[in-house]
């Protein structure tokens, strides 16, 4: 599989877990509790971070890169309140329901404006590489 593949894949498996993010957090603001996926999609998306983490921290030097590594650790962070917010609301603290929902979507808007960025660097590179 070639890299730019690879890369495609992984967008959309990105891209289907926000959207499954998204719509938990919809019903968990609807009064629902978080369903048994909602864990399964929190660690999914955490183990897409903490590889991408790692790569990142091959080349932080470089000031592009840099500014992934400070996304990647924003977006750890996030995961890791999601987590905790799952936790407590198994625990049977029904206001963990919101911080879940909330975290959710800043982490939703994280992702998606650092794939937005990411778009934008490919399709500077793939220009610069054909001129």
């Amino acid at each position: 599989m070639s890299q730019r593949d690879l890369f495609k894949q992984r967008r959309a498996q990105t891209d289907l877990a926000l959207e499954t993010l998204e719509r938990i957090a919809r019903l968990v603001d609807a009064g629902e509790p978080p369903s048994a996926q909602a864990a399964t999609t929190v660690a999914f998306l955490a183990g897409l971070e903490e590889a991408a983490y790692d790569a990142s921290q091959v080349s932080a030097g470089e000031p592009v890169l840099a500014a992934c590594v400070e996304a990647r650790q924003k977006a750890r962070v996030l995961l890791q309140k999601l987590k905790a917010a799952l936790d407590e609301r198994e625990r049977g603290e029904t206001a963990a329901g919101s911080v879940f929902a909330q975290t959710a979507r800043e982490y939703v808007q994280l992702r998606r404006e650092h794939m937005e960025l990411d778009d934008r660097l490919l399709s500077g590179k793939t220009r610069g590489a054909n001129t």
